[in-house]
This record gives C-alpha cells, sequence and structure tokens, in this order.
C-alpha cells in the first residue's frame, strides 16, 4: 500500500524490512523476519542451510508478473517490457545468483483508491527489496540492513538462509499514458517511458536506497514544536521486544525504548566533505549506548535535546538540504546525491542523484525527476553508456555487484547480527532501569496533534513533490500529471 499520507505513523510500522539472526545453544542460526508485505509483523523465518547449493548458470532478472488492467494486450506489453528491464540490467550486472522480482500491474484508482491528483501529480510506481538482513560489516564494525537481492550475490558466506520466493516488490499505475518497450511509433509528448520508469526502480530494488530519515524529528516534534530539523538513520526495532514496549512505541505511551539506528550498505558510500555519514551514524548511536528505556516520550524527547548528538544530526538534516553536499564517493569516482529539496524529502533526496548535475548526462537515470515524452532510446542515442551510466555502475559495484568488464568489487567481510541480551525492554532484559529526564522543554500537546511523515524514494513527473507511502522503505515512487 503506499498513497500520499497526511498523518503520523506509529513507530512500530518504521519502514525497517530486517531479518534478525541469533546464534542457538548448537552454535548454528535462528532466524525472524519484519517483511513489508506482511504489515511488518515480526515472524520466525525459514530454516539456514549450508552453503551447496550451486546459483543457476543463467543470471537475470526473474519477473512474476501479475496483471489486473483490463485490456489483456496491455498486459503483454507491461510484462514484455518489466522482462525487457530485468535483461537490460543482467547485460551490465553479472548474478551470481538470481534476482526475483514480484511485479504487479494494477490501475491504483480502482484497486488502492489512488484516484486524485495532488497539483496535477499521481503516483506511478514503486520498488523496493521484499527483505533484508541485519548483517554486521566486520571492516568498520558496523550493522546494516543488506537488501536479500544485494547478499545472494556474496556466495563466500558459509550459511546462508533459505531466501524467500521475492528479492523486490514492485508496482506499477496501469491507470498512466505508458510508452511500451515493444511499442512501434516513437513516444508522445504526453507518455512516459515505462522501461526507463522501471529499471529506475529495480534499482531502488537492488539496493540503491538509504536510510537516512527524519522520522525521529517527526515523533519527537509533538512534544517539542520549535524543535530542530535533523535526520537520522532508521531505528532498530528487535525481534523480542516485548509486547508492551511495542503498544508504547506505537501510541508514545508509557516507557519509550530506544535500541540505536542502522544503516543501509548504500549509505557506507555516504560522504560529506571528505568524511564518511557512517561516522555520524557511530556517534548517533554512542547516545545512551544505544541501550536505553526512558520514562515517558517527554523524558527521551529532553534527553535528546540536552544531548551531545543532537548537533550531529542536526548537522545532517543541513548536508540533506544543500546542493551538493553529499556524494557517493568510490576511488577516483564522486556522484553527487539529491540534497537540493527542502524541506528534505524522505527517500527522494540522498536516495538519487542531484538532478540538475546529472539529468543531462549520462548518468541521468537514478534522478528523482523524469520528464515524459522522452524514452530509453532517445537518451541511448545522446549517451552510449545505455540507461546505467559510469558513475551508476561505480555505485553498484561499491554495493557489491559484479559488473560485466569492470574489476570485482571488494566486499566487505560480514557476519550475522547477534543482539545483545541485554537490550532493554525485550525478553531477555525484561525489567531495566528507567531514565527520567524531567528537565528540559518537552510538553504533552494541548491537542491530539499528529505529525506529518514524510517517506519514500520519489521521482516526480515533471513537479519536485515527493509521495510518502504508508510502507515507505524509501519506495521509488513515479509521479505523472
Amino acid at each position: 500500500m503506499f498513497f500520499c499520507w497526511s498523518g503520523r505513523l506509529p513507530l512500530l510500522l518504521l519502514p525497517l524490512v530486517l531479518l534478525y539472526l541469533f546464534p542457538s545453544a548448537l552454535g548454528s542460526p535462528s532466524a525472524f523476519c519484519v517483511r513489508h508485505d506482511q504489515q511488518n509483523e515480526i515472524r520466525p523465518c525459514r530454516h539456514l542451510q549450508s552453503r551447496g547449493h550451486k546459483p543457476t548458470a543463467e543470471n537475470k532478472i526473474h519477473i512474476d508478473f501479475k496483471c489486473y488492467a483490463s485490456d489483456a494486450e496491455e498486459c503483454h506489453k507491461a510484462n514484455a517490457t518489466f522482462i525487457a528491464a530485468g535483461e537490460l540490467i543482467s547485460a551490465v550486472l553479472e548474478f551470481k545468483t538470481p534476482i526475483y522480482v514480484n511485479a504487479t500491474y494494477l490501475p491504483f484508482c480502482e484497486k488502492l483508491g489512488e484516484c486524485s491528483t495532488t497539483k496535477g501529480i499521481r503516483a506511478i510506481g514503486q520498488a523496493y527489496p521484499a527483505v533484508s538482513y541485519l548483517m554486521t560489516d566486520r571492516t568498520d564494525n558496523t550493522t546494516r540492513m543488506y537488501p536479500q537481492a544485494i547478499l545472494k550475490q556474496y556466495t563466500y558466506i558459509p550459511i546462508r538462509p533459505q531466501w524467500y520466493s521475492y528479492d523486490m516488490n514492485a508496482q506499477f499505475n496501469s491507470d498512466v499514458a505508458w510508452y511500451f518497450a515493444n511499442d512501434t511509433y516513437p513516444i508522445t509528448q504526453h507518455q512516459t517511458d515505462l522501461l526507463r520508469t522501471t529499471i529506475h526502480e529495480f534499482l531502488h530494488g537492488l539496493g540503491f536506497v538509504s536510510s537516512w530519515n527524519a522520522d525521529l524529528h517527526e515523533r519527537l516534534l509533538p512534544y517539542f514544536p520549535s524543535l530542530t530539523n535533523f535526520l537520522t538513520p532508521k531505528s532498530l526495532i528487535p525481534p523480542n521486544e516485548l509486547a508492551a514496549m511495542s503498544k508504547n512505541l506505537q501510541d508514545s505511551q508509557g516507557a519509550q525504548p530506544f535500541w540505536g539506528f542502522v544503516e543501509f550498505p548504500f549509505d557506507k558510500l555516504l560522504v560529506h566533505n571528505g568524511q564518511p555519514l557512517t561516522n555520524i551514524t557511530h556517534a548517533l548511536n554512542s547516545w545512551y549506548g544505544g541501550n536505553v528505556l526512558f520514562g515517558s516520550i517527554l523524558d527521551m524527547v529532553n534527553a535528546w535535546y540536552a544531548s551531545d548528538v543532537r548537533a550531529s544530526a542536526e548537522n545532517v538534516y543541513k548536508m540533506g538540504t544543500t546542493p551538493r553536499d553529499v556524494a557517493i564517493v568510490i576511488n577516483s569516482t564522486t556522484l553527487w546525491v539529491e540534497t537540493s529539496l527542502v524541506p528534505f524529502a524522505g527517500g527522494s533526496s540522498f536516495s538519487h542523484v542531484d538532478l540538475e548535475l546529472y539529468q543531462s548526462s549520462a548518468d541521468y537515470l537514478m534522478v528523482y525527476d523524469a520528464s515524459p515524452g522522452v524514452d530509453i532510446a532517445t537518451l541511448t542515442r545522446l549517451y552510449s553508456h545505455g540507461p546505467i551510466g559510469p558513475k551508476l555502475i561505480q555505485t553498484l559495484i561499491g554495493l557489491g555487484y559484479v559488473v560485466r568488464g569492470h574489476p570485482l568489487p571488494k566486499r566487505p567481510y560480514l557476519s550475522y547480527w547477534n543482539p545483545p541480551e541485554e537490550l532493554v525492554g525485550t525478553t531477555t532484559n525484561p525489567s531495566p532501569p528507567v531514565r527520567v529526564f524531567s528537565d528540559g522543554p518537552a510538553q504533552w500537546p494541548t491537542t491530539k496533534e499528529t505529525a506529518v511523515r514524510s517517506g519514500a524514494s520519489g521521482l516526480v513527473l515533471p513537479y519536485k513533490l515527493i509521495c510518502g507511502p504508508i510502507m515507505a522503505l524509501l519506495l521509488a515512487v513515479w509521479t505523472a500529471i
């Protein structure tokens, strides 16, 4: 489900799609998952298996296609376009293990109730990782959410999960005037190129996505309306949290736990003035050791306001709203990410490349704005690299993908994250001390106010406006008139 959302989501529904892995008494991991397609519920995952199953020789993106358009020919053309997108990506990336996409082509108005437009804009599509795994990167001692599509390529991992059926979910709006890959006539000014859209979305599903967001700021804002804007990575929610903690997080009543923040692999590549943003993640996770139970939401607000780390989070917001202030840096390659949107647009900012700099360049694909009337064929005549430009290729190598004709990626050593037994408010530490901070600016709202939650990774046509999905794991949402 993904609509332009005007209300606050409970913290329980923070867009964390994680796989939590624990060692059992026998030394082999067991697993717990939170998945998008099951409303972020934490459930036991499938058993792990030792390495031994060889990936298929056919390294490509497989499409499981479902169509709800009324025209059978339109369904056929959409499916052919999705397949063409997979083939184009597979011609660049050498997948050691195939990628499986759960792709749906449907009328958003009829099926999802997404009928009206806002300022001439409507959502036209999205794609996102179906499941991610919490892995600790031993090269910088950082725990990150690894989308399944990336982790499947790390064939050296000795004990692997039994992979979920799909690596990513993708939906596209059949109400849009699409130009399909097998159309024989030139694209018109009123059509949007589905092939370009699909490749863009699939790359988000493959891991071109940042965890930095304003969710915590929006959660604390009702209790301190003048709280300065700040950004953090996604908040960690352990699978063995107590039911009471889950409820408290959902309604902001009672004791409030904090368990730290987690990045995506993409975030490891982000640099500001020569310093990785991961350094700031480490600093933010030092806030009460990433493991504290506050007596109330007011105590949490007061503690945050008085903390040393608040300035770092506020500085990231300034970076995220200052043009060309954050870049993907890999060796000699610099790819500036989108930081010109004000206010910060969760999912479009950081999770796309700079519009002004790259819209008319070989690295046009991952800008957040795409004008109708331009198709891949036209762009390929201008930029011979094809839709996946040279700087984007280096980014994909940095994420750990093998790119044909390029040196192999330098992948980090990963191990399954082991949650500490002392995590507060969990089954292993159900009665920890409660921290109270009565001195500070936080107050209970005089009315039952809610804060607007931003969220999706967005690409818009032609306006610079972002729609936030209900399940906002930095979804790639394109919009069109």
